[in-house]
């Protein structure tokens, strides 16, 4: 049994030792040349300008500040 154990210990060592020779064989294949872009770390994305340029709201025009969900009772609608 322990000869076995080995065995299969081996194999997966074996395995593991051809994968990485694989990725490494991938790896030199593939170059990256990524720039770092720090100024776009602010920029909005597209998907809010879109949001921006629609606007939203009841009048279709910029964000609500306020929005009330429940109806002001009749004694109190002149108060404020």
């Amino acid at each position: 049994m322990l000869d076995e154990k080995q065995a299969k210990l081996k194999v997966k060592e074996v395995q593991k030792m051809e994968k990485e020779k694989r990725l490494q064989k991938l790896k030199s294949q593939v170059e990256v040349n990524a720039t770092r872009d720090p100024s776009r770390l602010y920029k909005l994305t597209a998907g809010w300008e879109q949001r921006k340029k629609e606007g939203t709201g009841a009048s279709g025009q910029g964000a609500t500040l306020h929005m009330p969900h429940r109806a002001v009772p009749s004694w109190r609608q002149g108060l404020s």
